[in-house]
């Protein structure tokens, strides 16, 4: 018969409350300060509880004092990023993030392992970018912001990202230091595997690869490309600010070889396709909280490299810039694939080509420097091409013509 001795376990709990009492603060990982002050007046009550032995009396308070410590956690909704917290060179200070196109990573030296946008890595920024932004859900699942995948899973040679309905809940628990270890449905934590840079499932505390901060962030910016064609298109999972020296345009109607553009201006709100009309040149759009609504939108679009198996528009140049049907590939099941980040229009009618209208003039936009060439291609007002104009009203170098 062993017989447990109540001072001891007194003191026991005392050393945990001094180990806790530390790790109060404001930062997500720590102890709310109120929850801190009461374990520390029920660790002051047990010293003197302890003194004339009334054992039962701080041990009660202790037990209830530690339980109801409260852990800072990320707010649903707000941003954040994950930053390894671990001492170790090769991870201290780096970032968790998803690569979001369909780009496919070497990790460097070992160009056997392939890791697409489905996976989890680690690297270090210089800029903070929207691949490496998270948000928790209400039942605390991750999502990440530039491809809203969320995490499924960590562990080696694994899938990590999928569908919200395939994800579970993170589980997150504190280090000390606002340090604190992620577990899916409370698994091994989430761990910087040195070898290939990708994220595993390792056990480890404080300062280890296992250990992380999070923390909130409140700017960022994707940044959007629009070649020498002067146009491009953009959908992004997050409400941005459209650039002052960039047009956006939603695609309200559609027939007759003739879409419809609808200006969208000031903010362009999360998972609105739009396409984009400018110089060529890089644009910035950058992160707002405020929020925006566009009717009638019919683009869609796709935050990852998606097979879309439906017959679509999407942007083409082929002696002008405009709509095109989407050449489906037979392979992938008479789907076609829509780029991470870019729109395309659902068919409807016979049309192969839909020509642009901006509130009155209607064409197929020309892409040549100089804006003019007697040679381009010449449509007439439904946007089929002629071979010769006679008298009446065409479109040529994306100008209204008439013989």
């Amino acid at each position: 018969i062993y017989f447990i001795n109540p001072e001891d376990v007194v003191n026991d709990l005392i050393a945990e409350a001094e180990d806790k009492i530390p790790n109060g603060g404001t930062a997500i990982g720590n102890y709310t300060s109120a929850s801190v002050e009461k374990l520390g007046e029920a660790k002051n009550a047990a010293k003197e509880n302890l003194e004339v032995q009334n054992y039962e009396a701080a041990i009660s308070a202790l037990n209830t004092a530690l339980a109801g410590l409260e852990l800072i956690l990320p707010t649903p909704g707000k941003f954040y990023t994950i930053k390894s917290a671990s001492t170790s060179a090769y991870c201290a200070g780096k970032y968790v993030h998803t690569i979001p196109t369909s780009a496919v990573r070497h990790a460097s030296g070992y160009a056997d392992r392939n890791y697409d946008h489905r996976h989890l890595l680690f690297d270090e920024a210089e800029v903070v970018n929207p691949s490496m932004i998270w948000q928790f859900t209400e039942d605390m699942k991750l999502k990440n912001v530039h491809t809203g995948e969320f995490v499924k899973s960590f562990g080696k040679d694994v899938q990590h990202m999928g569908s919200e309905e395939e994800a579970k809940s993170v589980v997150i628990s504190e280090l000390g230091d606002a340090q604190v270890n992620l577990k899916i449905d409370n698994g091994s934590p989430m761990h910087a595997q040195e070898a290939f840079g990708v994220i595993v499932t390792w056990s480890g505390g404080k300062n280890s690869a296992s250990a992380w901060h999070i923390e909130e962030i409140t700017e960022f910016s994707h940044t959007a490309t629009i070649t020498n064609a002067g146009y491009s298109t953009l959908v992004l999972g997050f409400n941005v600010e459209i650039p002052n020296d960039v047009e956006a345009y939603a695609v309200t109607a559609a027939g007759d070889g003739v879409a419809e553009m609808t200006q969208v201006t000031g903010v362009l709100p999360a998972n609105q396709a739009v396409i984009l009309k400018g110089e060529a040149k890089d644009y910035e759009f950058a992160y707002t909280n405020e929020n925006a609504t566009v009717e009638g939108n019919l683009l869609k679009g796709t935050l990852f490299s998606t097979n879309i198996a439906a017959e679509a528009y999407v942007l083409g140049n082929n002696g002008g810039v405009g709509l095109y049907k989407a050449t489906l590939n037979q392979a992938e099941g008479t789907a076609f694939k829509n780029n991470a980040f870019k729109a395309y229009l659902p068919k409807t009618g016979v049309s192969s080509t839909l020509r642009f209208n901006f509130g009155g003039t209607t064409a197929i936009e020309s892409v040549l420097n100089n804006g003019i060439d007697a040679n381009a291609a010449i449509y007439d007002l439904s946007g089929r091409r002629v071979e010769k104009a006679v008298k009446g009203i065409y479109i040529q170098n994306g100008k209204i013509m008439i013989k």
